[in-house]
């Protein structure tokens, strides 16, 4: 699986909201993508954001990823935003 427990359930959350929820998710796709935390581990997690950790995963797997039907939770969602703004 790509994420672990909650963290997925807690991205999807942000996915499917309005459009605070996608400011939220776009500011945590911008935190993965610059973050330079050495944590990439549930062990040694970002103190900026309990998140990023799942979040790198997401935002490495999703600027590689072209495909339409892709099973990663959130991958596809998180696609159409980020590319969106």
């Amino acid at each position: 699986m790509f994420y672990n427990g909650g963290e997925d359930r807690s991205l999807s959350a942000v996915i499917d909201g309005d459009i605070e929820s996608k400011r939220g998710l776009l500011t945590k796709l911008y935190h993965a993508a610059y973050c330079q935390h050495e944590g990439y581990t549930e062990a040694t997690k970002c103190p900026a954001d309990p998140l990023c950790c799942a979040s790198k995963r997401l935002f490495e797997h999703m600027s590689t990823c072209s495909d339409p039907s892709c099973g990663i939770p959130c991958c596809k969602s998180c696609r159409r935003v980020w590319r969106h703004y």
